[in-house]
Formats: C-alpha cells, sequence, structure tokens
C-alpha cells in the first residue's frame, strides 16, 4: 500500500494543505553579537589567526597560515625563513591592513615561547606594533604595545 503525499496530514488539526516553515526566527535580534567598532581590534584578530594557524589547516585554503607553534622546536637558530613567510602571508590574507615590518622575538626560546612583533598601519591610519607569542600550552598569548 502506498500512500500518496496528499493523502497525509500535515498538520494537527488534519489539513492536507502544506504549510511551509521558516527556518528564519520571527526576531534576528536574537542572533545578532556586538559588531567591533575598532579597526586595529579587527586587524589584530587577523593578523592573530594568520599567524597562529597550520599551513593546511584551512581546508578551503592550504596555504592560508604561518604556523607560529610550529617553530618552537626548530632547531634552526634563524628564524629568516618564518619571518620572510609571516610577512608574505601576512601580505596576502590581512586585506587593508598595511604590514610595515616582521620581526621574530626568540629570546624566551627555552622557555618554549616564541613571538613575533608585526608593525602595521591599521585603516585607521595609526601605526601599531602587536606581539603574538605562541607556546607549548593549550593558550596562546598575545599582547599589544606600542
Amino acid at each position: 500500500m502506498a500512500f500518496e503525499p496528499l493523502d497525509l496530514p500535515i498538520s494537527i488539526s488534519g489539513s492536507t494543505r502544506p504549510n511551509l516553515h521558516s527556518a528564519l526566527p520571527e526576531s534576528l535580534s536574537d542572533y545578532v553579537t556586538d559588531t567591533v567598532s575598532s579597526a586595529s581590534t579587527t586587524a589584530k584578530f587577523m593578523i592573530k589567526n594568520v599567524l597562529l594557524t597550520n599551513p593546511g589547516e584551512l581546508l578551503s585554503d592550504p596555504n592560508y597560515g604561518v604556523g607560529l607553534r610550529g617553530y618552537l622546536f626548530n632547531q634552526s637558530t634563524s628564524f629568516g625563513d618564518l619571518q620572510s613567510r609571516a610577512l608574505s602571508q601576512l601580505r596576502a590574507y590581512v586585506q587593508g591592513v598595511n604590514i610595515v615590518s616582521v620581526a621574530v622575538d626568540d629570546s624566551m626560546v627555552d622557555m618554549n615561547v616564541l613571538g613575533m612583533s608585526v608593525t602595521f598601519v591599521n585603516p585607521d591610519k595609526t601605526i601599531e606594533t602587536y606581539l603574538v607569542q605562541a607556546n607549548t600550552s593549550a593558550g596562546t598569548n598575545t599582547q599589544a604595545y606600542v
């Protein structure tokens, strides 16, 4: 015995007329989050994401990311390849921010902390330096200084 779609009641009232329900909530204000109004905060967020994302981690773009944590156990005393990779990645993926310079802070590598300072001109036309530190623990420390 086969059922025809029109033979089945669609609603509790027994009506066979289909009722389409939208997946949208009645009010979108329930799902609205605060927007970031600071261009500096947005730039720092993008810089941090590029530096801490491992290459290949973003499936849609396997070239995205520097993988700063991966350099913690690098036996090389020179971080020239890290610096050049970070500079090229930041210039390619951080839109609207002019990257001035990138410097590796390897003064605490013995304590399993590697830092990278990025000097940039954000969309507000102010120059800032942002320090991103990667360590072996689950959390990552970030600091901003000028």
